[in-house]
């Protein structure tokens, strides 16, 4: 006879375990020594800001600053911010970071419309960093304060003689 227990983890945490095999009279025969092993939940990184689908007004700033929340298990971020849509795109930037925030302040290269950023977090799994899911939060950049065009006024005759 064989009998196979199985067991869903609903927790991370350290698990031990061993096989020990009965004789016909329920008395242990043999015993295996005890093993452990880990089980890690690993949370996908979580954007705060600019999230999904917001409009950011630009008028009166003079930087951008995307933030994600903490997450302990998390050596780095990596971070891509990006102007147009996915699959036609113009990379502004790209940062890695052990911060859970990154300001950009390059404002020559933002314009108004689509834009996204990308978040992805590395977890050191084996003594190696592993990349963890890759998240598209989009928004939009807009000017309400728009400035206009300087008129420039000249004389109808600029040449006389």
């Amino acid at each position: 006879n064989s009998y196979v227990q199985s067991h869903k983890f609903t927790s991370e945490g350290k698990y031990f375990w061993r096989v020990t095999a009965l004789g016909e009279d329920d008395s242990v025969v043999v015993k295996s020594q005890t093993k452990s092993f880990v089980i890690e939940t690993i949370k996908d990184v979580e954007p705060i800001y600019p999230a999904s689908n917001n409009r950011v007004d630009m008028s009166f700033s003079d930087s951008i600053t995307f933030k994600w929340e903490k997450n302990p298990k998390v050596e780095q971020f990596e971070l891509e911010f990006v102007h147009g849509i996915p699959g036609q795109r113009e990379l502004v930037a790209r940062n890695k970071t052990k911060a859970n925030s990154y300001t950009f302040r390059d404002l020559t290269k933002l314009d108004e419309g689509k834009f996204y950023w990308t978040l992805r977090g590395y977890f050191s799994r084996d003594g190696k960093l592993q990349p963890g899911k890759k998240l598209e939060v989009p928004f939009r950049i807009f000017l309400s304060d728009k400035k206009e065009p300087p008129k420039i006024e000249t004389p109808k005759k600029m040449y006389v003689e």
